[in-house]
């Protein structure tokens, strides 16, 4: 766990401890690449909470095409993010939105290094 740590300083527990379970079985050179790829891909609650609040700006939907959500992203630019009722509901999920996105992240990273290693 702390060397996870050291990999991912910035990630909260709940997050890192899907990781461990995630990587359990790697090498030191799958994890290096592991850690490189989930680090560009995955987001911070700060930064979708920020694209969220462009909703109020006439942006509304931002977030939901970052996390994968393109039906709700469109959905919410017709509606304006549900006349803004989806925006406040995005705004206190904000965090569970993005673990659930950062795991979905996690697990496809894991499970390509693994495929990777099957290859060589």
């Amino acid at each position: 766990m702390k060397a996870l740590m050291r990999q991912f300083p910035k990630v909260k527990a709940d997050e890192l401890s899907y990781i461990e379970q995630l990587v359990q079985n790697f090498d030191e050179s799958d994890m290096e690449l592991f850690a490189e790829r989930y680090k560009a891909q995955r987001y911070s609650p700060r930064f979708i909470m920020v694209m969220n609040l462009l909703a109020f700006t006439g942006f509304a939907g931002i977030q939901r095409f970052l996390l994968g959500q393109t039906g709700m992203g469109i959905a919410y630019i017709f509606t304006w993010g549900f006349l803004g009722i989806g925006v406040v509901y995005d705004l206190l999920k904000h965090k569970e939105m993005t673990l659930d996105y950062n795991e979905k992240v996690a697990f496809e990273v894991a499970q390509d290094v693994k495929y990777m290693r099957v290859e060589v």
